[in-house]
């Protein structure tokens, strides 16, 4: 395994049930910050001898502080059988998806793969309007906090950006990638503008074909996150995930108010009219609310971001954070609606902007398998029984093997 291991899924042991129990407590050595942790089996093998496969790890840590806990364990006596090993990394809030809108279908899964690099994980439609897809691009999985969803409506007119809208969505890239994404993007006619600064962090803004804010941000240490490599892009250059998401309101204070009681963010620093808000330091972390009081009310359409969904771990924490929604600060939810790939509820937020609470279960492995994802049309059962009138409608896509 190795000190390379890194966060998202760096393995997993199956011990004997019998000599595991219920959970194993271990300590590690290593030259990182020593950190006792539980880990904790939560599913039976039922073929041969009954082995626990231990699939979490409590404890924000790091690969190689993982894999020295793994060893310790292994050292320890109880393993009599090694099955396989994954650790999911600890529960971080913070933005789980964007949602916009564009126009042509193909130009814009052109752009998002083969300019941008991001991988397309799931070819749907929209379950709401079942002639229009929904394609979601991410990282390798998929992982929330990297997921950036469209809605092609190729007749629906530009929309304009302004107050009640989220402004801008920030990508996060190693802090020595600007300079050849500026390139590239010179190569590749991308509209962008001169790198600016904001709160300390150099940044490189541009918009898509069409004309959705975006930005990439050179973060340190983004190199060490995983790295979905396409289109030719080194891994080292390669888009990490979202580093924030910009919201331009008429009045910050109460929907900071949701963010910070509901989803866990914390200000951390204001620069002019932009207050800062984190939940954590890594991907899908940030969201800056821009106060611009007076400015014209946004307008939805191509270019356009539709909502903003945050993380919640599973239903009965979904569930939570929707009550203090609508206990906490009288705003009004729906009711919980399945996406297939996660669990929705919505609820406008008291500046007008459409937010969502999403589950990170089941994800975008749930109806194919991991290494084809994006490659099918993919619709949910109550769909699945009209398949041929919806692909008839939908234009074709060519998907990049």
């Amino acid at each position: 395994m190795g000190g390379e291991a890194s966060g998202r899924a760096i393995g997993a042991v199956g011990a004997c049930a019998r000599d595991a129990g219920f959970g194993v407590r271990a300590r590690c050595t290593c030259h990182h910050t020593p950190a006792a942790v539980i880990m904790r089996p939560t599913m039976i093998a039922t073929n041969g001898p009954p082995f626990i496969v231990i699939t979490r790890i409590l404890g924000a840590i790091s690969g190689r502080l993982a894999a020295e806990v793994l060893n310790n364990y292994m050292r320890s006596g109880t393993t009599k059988r090694i099955l396989s090993w994954v650790i999911e990394e600890p529960f971080m809030p913070g933005v789980h998806h964007v949602t916009a809108i564009c126009g042509r279908a193909e130009r814009n899964l052109a752009f998002y793969t083969h300019v941008l690099g991001l991988r397309l994980v799931k070819q749907t439609v929209n379950f709401d309007d079942p002639g229009t897809y929904h394609l979601y691009y991410g990282d390798e999985a998929g992982h929330p906090g990297t997921i950036l969803t469209f809605f092609p409506w190729e007749y629906a007119p530009p929309g304009r950006a302004g107050i009640g809208q989220a402004e801008q969505i920030m990508f996060r890239v190693p802090a020595s990638a600007l300079g050849y994404w500026m390139h590239r993007f010179v190569e590749r006619g991308v509209a962008h503008e001169q790198p600016i600064k904001r709160f300390g962090e150099t940044s490189l803004p541009f918009v898509d074909p069409d004309g959705l804010r975006l930005g990439l941000v050179a973060v340190a240490g983004a190199d060490a996150e995983p790295a979905w490599g396409a289109a030719g892009i080194p891994r080292e250059n390669a888009i990490r995930g979202f580093q924030s998401v910009v919201l331009m309101l008429e009045d910050a204070a109460r929907t900071a108010g949701i963010l910070t009681d509901v989803f866990g963010f914390a200000e951390i620093g204001r620069e002019g009219s932009v207050r800062r808000l984190r939940a954590n330091d890594g991907i899908g972390g940030t969201v800056d609310v821009h106060e611009a009081g007076g400015f014209l009310p946004g307008t939805m359409g191509r270019g356009a971001v539709h909502h903003v969904a945050f993380r919640a771990t599973d239903d009965d924490t979904q569930a939570a954070l929707a009550r203090k929604v609508r206990d906490n600060h009288g705003v009004q939810t729906t009711e919980r609606k399945d996406r297939n790939y996660f669990r929705s509820i919505y609820f406008r937020e008291p500046g007008g902007i459409l937010f969502e609470i999403a589950t990170d279960q089941p994800g975008f492995a749930v109806d194919e398998p991991a290494a084809l994802l994006g490659r099918a049309l993919k619709l949910p059962p109550f769909l699945e029984p009209r398949r041929k009138e919806i692909e008839a409608v939908l234009p074709p896509l060519e998907i990049a093997a």
